[in-house]
């Protein structure tokens, strides 16, 4: 679980990190779970939750 693990790294390695790093893991068969408000990255996730004040408002599924 990466709980806003890339919010304060530069924008360079905070890419490799969403674009590189997080497929690898998935390509190993990786069940990860990242929380994150950058919207930049929501396009690689195989779903996504939306919560408000600890309350569900939407999921998906990509």
């Amino acid at each position: 679980m990466f709980d806003k693990w890339a919010a304060d790294q530069d924008p360079a390695f905070k890419a490799f990190f969403y674009r590189t790093i997080l497929p690898e893991f998935k390509s190993r068969g990786k069940c990860i779970v990242v929380i994150s408000h950058d919207e930049h990255y929501f396009d690689i996730a195989d779903g996504t939750l939306v919560m408000h004040e600890g309350q569900l408002l939407e999921h998906g599924i990509s």
